[in-house]
């Protein structure tokens, strides 16, 4: 009977998570922000043959010469990949770009379920873990557009299902499967590399046949990534863009979009001295502190995730899982702390998710029996009382901020969508005026290059002096300005400034924001 009931639960928790995701993307009919509107845009560009450049210039890491450039010279190709095969099988257009992160999400729930079970826990607490996976808080909307979180959870659950097969079957052939997902995870995140971690700790502390097996997860990494690794070799360079590398001399975050690039030095950086290095790095450790409790604990599962995981330290699993957490906050804390506060922690994280999820019915039933003993609770009564109204709370909490964070409810909130249609008000406004704009300087690339078609270069990080330079190099003939405009502009946002060469044509007012327009003379076809 219990092995029937734990069956039955696997398929409700597979069932319920198709329905979620599918609920989940209705909601949702544009990339909504940067970061996935790039992949989607290259996705297009996949799926068209042409996944080698990239249409519109998104930073000047790479100090690209031209548009269009070479193709991830900054992110990792996997989710634009899955997005471009989805469009080539079902045809282009953003519903179909989300297949596999629908896919994802609605197979995450079940995979968690197997490796709560896998970790030796009962039909009750395993099903509870699922549950919660099924109410991910924050990250349910960006599971389903065309980002790579619900892909990096499923390859971090994938990864500890993998090694918990380790102690039952010895097989090289999985670590060989280890190797070969975190291959995948890399060619999904740049810091994908860092889930080694996870098997190379599991092999160190079974300390059995280390070299057979650390060659084994080598080789299935490398089957993945060399290819990828030859690639950038030949194109830019480099095993490893060096768009990612300047990154480490960044003092602020808008430097990512710093025009000219010849600045971003060590020397520079070091003469900032030690105080302000310090100060950065600290407050991206409060900001990344922050989001494990928010984001990642959903604040009252937090603590339960904690005890779950002090509790279950003698599992190898755990301790591999909390090594991967803890080098990842070094590495977003110590060496990208500007990008690692602004969303590269809550993006990694997602890897680590499905242990955290499986450890809060740990944390839960240890607290229960702690305070159960002490007010003469029926513990096994309670346990069900207390685990029940723990996942509604997370599946109320995950669906009203995905309600918040889609129909923008709330003060200073928009739509989800809202960008998009935004771009697609500029564009008729601007062909109009120029019914053919070869390149449009504006804050979001990848977005307006999806609504509209048009090459667009990002309007750089450095003042006007900087603006007038990408101008000329890229051949710019339309300048778009919001109010998220980069520091220095603020008098061109308003008019109250001018620049050579650029000539105010209008405002668009378009679903509550206001867009400045400059047409840029002697650029016009």
């Amino acid at each position: 009977m219990s092995e029937l009931m734990t069956r039955k639960h696997g398929w409700i928790l597979l069932a319920l998570g198709f329905l979620s995701a599918i609920i989940a993307a209705k909601g949702i009919e544009s990339p909504g922000y940067m970061d996935a509107d790039y992949y989607y845009s290259m996705g297009l560009q996949w799926a068209a043959g042409r996944g080698g450049e990239e249409p519109f210039i998104w930073n000047y890491l790479n100090d690209p010469v031209s548009i269009p450039t070479t193709s991830h010279g900054y992110w990792s190709p996997l989710t634009a990949m899955l997005a471009g095969l989805a469009m080539r099988l079902f045809g282009d257009g953003f519903a179909s770009a989300q297949i596999p992160f629908i896919l994802a999400t609605a197979l995450l729930p079940f995979l968690v379920w197997r490796l709560a079970l896998a970790m030796g826990q009962t039909s009750g607490s395993a099903a509870m873990a699922g549950f919660l996976a099924l109410g991910p808080g924050f990250y349910l909307p960006f599971f389903v557009t065309s980002d790579a979180f619900s892909v990096y959870a499923i390859l971090g659950v994938v990864l500890m299902l993998t090694l918990k097969q380790v102690s039952t079957k010895k097989s090289s052939v999985l670590w060989l499967i280890a190797g070969f997902t975190c291959g995948f995870a890399h060619l999904s995140r740049a810091d994908g590399f860092l889930l080694l971690v996870i098997p190379i700790w599991y092999m160190i502390s079974d300390r059995e046949r280390v070299g057979k097996r650390l060659a084994g997860v080598i080789l299935g990494y490398l089957l993945v990534m060399f290819p990828w690794f030859l690639r950038n070799t030949f194109l830019l360079n480099s095993m490893l863009p060096s768009g990612s590398t300047r990154t480490l001399w960044l003092l602020s975050y808008d430097e990512i979009f710093q025009f000219p690039v010849s600045g971003l030095t060590f020397e520079r950086w070091s003469q900032a001295g030690l105080g302000e290095i310090l100060a950065h790095r600290w407050s991206a450790l409060m900001v990344i502190l922050q989001r494990i409790a928010g984001e990642n604990g959903l604040v009252f599962l937090g603590p339960f995730m904690l005890i779950g995981v002090l509790r279950s330290w003698k599992q190898v699993i755990v301790r591999c899982s909390i090594a991967f957490g803890a080098a990842l906050i070094i590495v977003m804390v110590l060496i990208f702390p500007f990008v690692g506060a602004r969303g590269g922690w809550f993006h990694s994280s997602a890897a680590l998710m499905p242990l955290l999820w499986v450890m809060v019915p740990v944390g839960l039933e240890q607290s229960v029996a702690w305070v159960g003993q002490r007010r003469g609770w029926d513990i096994p009564r309670a346990s069900t009382v207390f685990r029940t109204a723990a996942v509604i709370l997370a599946l109320v909490l995950t669906w009203g901020l995905y309600i918040f964070r889609v129909y923008g409810l709330g003060a200073g909130g928009e739509p989800w969508d809202a960008p998009a249609a935004r771009y697609e008000d500029v564009h008729r406004i601007i062909l109009a005026r120029d019914p053919s704009p070869e390149v449009i300087a504006i804050n979001n690339p990848p977005g307006f290059y999806h609504a509209t078609g048009v090459h667009t270069v990002v309007l750089p990080n450095g003042g006007l002096n900087a603006l007038e330079e990408v101008v000329e190099r890229y051949a710019v003939s339309w300048i778009v300005l919001d109010r998220n405009h980069p520091s220095g502009y603020g008098g061109l946002y308003r008019q109250t400034d001018s620049l050579d060469g650029l000539t105010y044509e209008t405002t668009v007012e378009s679903h509550g924001a206001s867009f400045i327009l400059y047409r840029v003379n002697g650029n016009q076809p």
